[in-house]
């Protein structure tokens, strides 16, 4: 995440919510576990802990970090959202047989130029698939 734990809290905060203590549990998780992770993952973890800590609460405030720039949204696979606590310019390499998404430290030389035949490009998500090294 680009901004700090408090950072973040003030982010929420500015969007009208209150910082109820299972949104600071999300919000200190991702600070401290660094990664690729999806909605039910954090759920999961967190759960054991606030027992009262709804599946909805940790989706809406996940969609939220997105739309602040806190994190990433990679859906590289139809059928679940990964959340991405790095959010500068990288790409990401799936692994088809174990599901690992890793960082690929690179930006996309097209948005460099920012057009593609006259189109404005404002941001690039890109993302290789194959089988990872510790599966070969």
């Amino acid at each position: 995440m680009k901004s700090t734990l408090e950072e973040s809290l003030e982010i929420l905060s500015g969007l009208g919510l209150v910082l109820t203590l299972q949104r600071r549990a999300i919000l200190k998780f991702l600070h401290e576990q660094q990664g690729h992770w999806t909605a039910e993952a954090i759920y999961g973890e967190l759960r054991p802990r606030y027992g009262s800590l709804s599946r909805a609460t940790v989706y809406k405030t996940l969609e939220l970090l997105c739309e602040a720039g806190e994190l990433q949204c990679l859906r590289l696979r139809k059928d679940v959202m990964h959340y991405d606590t790095f959010t500068g310019p990288h790409h990401h390499f799936l692994c088809e047989q174990c599901g690992a998404i890793i960082d690929i430290p690179m930006e996309c030389p097209i948005k460099a130029s920012g057009r593609i035949e006259g189109h404005r490009v404002d941001r690039c998500i890109a993302y290789f698939a194959g089988v990872c090294e510790a599966c070969l």
